[in-house]
């Protein structure tokens, strides 16, 4: 800012408000700010999004792929899902052998 002053006596007054304001305006601070659009915040939220997705795939890469022991007893999660099917086929099979029991059928009648 250029501020005009007077060395003449007359304009003293005038000379002290013009330093008074612009030393006001001097401490006014303005900064540019881009306005971004709808769509910007969008596109600039899924860049986000997908930087992290590539993240977390290669976090997963790097940890064997595996799926890791959540509940902590030693077996990871396909572990204990390969275990409770084979419990489960030991259940139908002996729900099979209950159904060909013979004695079942002479306590019906």
């Amino acid at each position: 800012m250029i501020a005009a002053v007077s060395p003449s006596l007359t304009e003293l007054a005038e000379t002290c408000s013009t330093l008074r304001y612009a030393n006001d305006i001097k401490k006014i601070s303005c900064k540019a700010v881009k306005a971004v659009t709808r769509t910007e915040q969008l596109e600039k939220e899924l860049k986000t999004a997908q930087d992290e997705i590539a993240k977390l795939k290669a976090a997963l890469a790097n940890a064997g792929g595996g799926i890791v022991d959540k509940d902590g007893d030693g077996m990871d999660d396909s572990e204990q899902v390969m275990n409770l099917k084979a419990q489960l086929e030991e259940m139908k099979a002996q729900m099979s052998m209950k159904d060909n029991d013979p004695t079942k059928e002479l306590q019906e009648q």
